[in-house]
């Protein structure tokens, strides 16, 4: 669509990747390798940043938090599907790489078994292709924690009494929590229960209680 040709920065379209729409495919339709990001404003002149590689990588994005601990998919889309990559990561920036695998197949994913337990919000991922050493990254970073935070109540708060029996519970969002379990009760020791929901997904819930 022309609507959709043009990039800048106050139509707010910054950037053209594999996981963009149009992304920068071939003629053929497979993956072009071309990444173009940092799209600035649009005046006399207008500045951006490009990487073509036969490599892309697609997964984690920029933002996503990943568990140590956990098995993560790490995705990447590619010229061609022979041959085998490495597989890096950094926890600093770029500044220093731990390698996770080499001699990979170029199938376009690998599972991290095992995602490495450290705290950084600084976080990368280099896939490299052993065949001519093309490699790509994650543009900005991502985080890695190795513990969940203990969610903290915001309404109602704590010893708060003549609460509504219809209230709009609400807790802080926890970084890397991809659901939470909510239980109320008359007593401390949860025995019995009169709420118990799990795999909430959101910070929020209203409950309908009868009076306590």
């Amino acid at each position: 669509m022309l609507s959709m040709a043009a990039f800048s920065e106050q139509a707010n379209r910054t950037m053209m990747n594999e996981n963009t729409v149009p992304s920068g495919f071939l003629g053929n339709n497979a993956a072009g390798g071309l990444n173009v990001f940092n799209i600035g404003y649009a005046g006399d002149t207008i500045s951006f940043d490009i990487r073509i590689s036969d490599v892309q990588l697609t997964a984690p994005l920029s933002g996503h938090t990943w568990f140590g601990g956990s098995n993560k998919q790490i995705e990447w889309k590619r010229k061609s599907s022979t041959g085998t990559v490495k597989l890096e990561y950094s926890i600093d920036g770029g500044n220093s790489w731990l390698q996770i695998v080499d001699g990979a197949q170029n199938s376009g994913s690998y599972t991290w078994m095992g995602v490495p337990y450290v705290d950084s919000n600084d976080c990368y991922i280099r896939v490299s292709l052993n065949s001519n050493g093309h490699w790509d990254t994650n543009i900005e970073p991502f985080s890695i924690i190795s513990t969940l935070d203990v969610p903290q109540t915001l309404y109602p708060a704590n010893m708060a009494s003549e609460v509504a029996t219809n209230p709009l519970f609400t807790w802080q969002a926890v970084t890397g929590a991809s659901g939470y379990y909510m239980q109320v009760a008359d007593n401390p020791e949860f025995e019995p229960t009169i709420i118990s929901l799990i795999d909430i997904l959101k910070r929020s819930i209203s409950c309908r209680t009868k009076s306590l």
